[in-house]
């Protein structure tokens, strides 16, 4: 039976971060390599975002499995049990569930993902090639290994969209981090993208130990907008705005 290195918990035993890339564009697993060559320690593919199939949330779970990449996937909201079971079946090594609002949608969260006698998930026989090997931490919710903030959700949540460089939206991480570091959890953050300040704060002084770095459409995009500005300043195109 084969084990994988959960890179989360590895990491962050040793005080690192652990950096992720995301992905909701891109079908084919080569991305996989891409994102291992760039340095990257997991993959974050995001299903609630995209039109990406569980075979193809599959494939890509897998082959970051082979490249020694732990592969976590994001789950649109309420999804229910059963897809829950088949991202899991089909190697992620971690579940995303967003928007939870209390402790009893956390505790059915939990339920879904872990076996008896912590969990309801039921094992699929036919797959002994495929052995995963997952620490849990200490219990905030029993069973409950990361909690992730969305930060550009927090401040819509707070009744302010799109302020997550205020002082309230820090002071609100400041409150989960306390929570994080006091139930022995490890804290997580998404959509500080390309913002250094922030993400040095978070880093270093908030102590978030898992972090998505940016998707990759985005990188893609970026990249395709450079390229064309670097041709157009040299034949003097005007790109559009």
């Amino acid at each position: 039976m084969a084990h994988y290195d959960y890179v989360l918990i590895t990491n962050a035993t040793s005080g690192g971060l652990c950096k992720a890339l995301g992905i909701r564009l891109v079908t084919n697993p080569l991305v996989v390599q891409l994102a291992k060559n760039a340095g990257f320690d997991t993959l974050f593919i995001d299903l609630e975002h995209s039109t990406l199939s569980l075979s193809e949330a599959s494939a890509i779970s897998c082959a970051g499995l082979l490249s020694g990449l732990t592969p976590f996937v994001l789950v649109p909201y309420q999804c229910g049990m059963g897809l829950v079971q088949q991202v899991l079946d089909g190697g992620a090594m971690g579940v995303i569930l967003p928007h939870i609002h209390s402790a009893s949608y956390a505790r059915a969260a939990v339920d879904m993902c872990k076996f008896p006698p912590r969990g309801r998930r039921s094992m699929w026989g036919q797959q002994p090639a495929l052995g995963l090997q997952v620490r849990p931490l200490h219990n905030l919710v029993e069973g409950l290994d990361v909690l992730l903030v969305g930060c550009l959700d927090l401040p819509t949540d707070m009744g302010a969209p799109g302020a997550f460089e205020t002082r309230v939206s820090r002071e609100a991480l400041e409150v989960v981090s306390a929570a994080c570091q006091r139930h022995g959890r490890l804290m997580g953050l998404a959509g500080l993208y390309n913002n250094r300040e922030l993400q040095d704060w978070a880093i270093n002084t908030i102590k978030a130990h898992f972090m998505l770095c940016q998707q990759y459409s985005n990188v893609l995009a970026a990249g395709a907008m450079e390229c064309a500005a670097a041709v157009a300043g040299v034949d003097g195109t005007v790109l559009p705005n």
